[in-house]
C-alpha cells in the first residue's frame, strides 16, 4: 500500500487532494516526522489537524478502495 501511495503521490494524481499530497510529502522525504511538525509546517495551530488530513484519507482509501488499480 505504501509503494501504491507513492506511485500515486508521484504521479500527481488527481485522486489525492492538495493537502493529502503536502502531508504525504513529508512523509516520504522525513518518516519520523512528527504530526505536531507537519502541522506546524501547514499552518495549523494544533498537531490533529495533520491527524484529521490523514485519517480522511485512511477512510478515503479504505471505503473508495483507491489503492487496487494503481
Amino acid at each position: 500500500k505504501v509503494a501504491s501511495l507513492k506511485r500515486l503521490l508521484d504521479a500527481d494524481s488527481p485522486m489525492l487532494k492538495e493537502n493529502e499530497k503536502t502531508v504525504l510529502k513529508m512523509i516520504f522525504e522525513k518518516p519520523t516526522i512528527t504530526q505536531r511538525e507537519m502541522s506546524e509546517r501547514m499552518g495549523f495551530h494544533f498537531a490533529s489537524g495533520t491527524g484529521a488530513i490523514l485519517n480522511r484519507l485512511r477512510k478515503r482509501i479504505k471505503e473508495d478502495k483507491m489503492l487496487e488499480d494503481v
